[in-house]
């Protein structure tokens, strides 16, 4: 930057980006957990089971390499049942949000064609300086394109969600 005025805009127009997006998320999340809310859907133990060993095993993958998963448990005067039963709601409501969103675009039938997942790892290509051609086989050769299909078609049905919503200013 050449002056402080440059710098000082840039900071600032960063900070009300990096707002803005938190806000948004923070908006999108409330709709999501709204409609949870309201909606009928039961969890199955076993999905929510599966999603709190899930949580227990990134947690344990994060751990130092020095640290064995039981000794941190132990360090946090829990038993592991303990854990489990603690991680329980979160771990369903979890859940449930994802099938009341699977749900939205299945009735809605909101599907994402391959023009449009192509658009998008274009431009995240060319957001993190890759090469969208390399990117695309990349995700076509390691199952990755399936994977980035069903992400693309939760983010439209969250979208029809937020559409139908009237924010109400704070």
């Amino acid at each position: 930057f050449d002056t402080m005025d440059e710098l000082r805009a840039d900071l600032e127009r960063r900070l009300t980006e990096a707002a803005t997006e938190r806000v948004d998320e923070l908006f999108r999340r409330m709709v999501i957990d709204a409609v949870s809310e309201k909606s009928t859907v039961d969890v199955p133990t076993v999905m929510t089971d599966r999603r709190i060993g899930s949580i227990l095993q990134q947690t344990a993958q994060q751990l130092p390499e020095n640290v064995s998963f039981e000794d941190y448990i132990a360090a946090t005067g829990r038993t592991i049942e303990q854990v489990i039963e603690e991680l329980r709601p979160d771990a369903e409501m979890a859940v449930k949000r994802e099938l009341v969103v699977e749900a939205v675009a299945e009735a809605e039938g909101i599907e994402v064609t391959d023009e449009e997942m192509e658009e998008q790892v274009r431009a995240d290509a060319e957001a993190t300086g890759r090469a969208p051609d390399r990117l695309l086989s990349e995700l076509r050769e390691h199952g990755g394109w399936d994977a980035l299909r069903q992400d693309m078609r939760l983010r439209k049905a969250v979208d029809h969600l937020i559409a139908g919503v009237t924010a109400i200013p704070m």
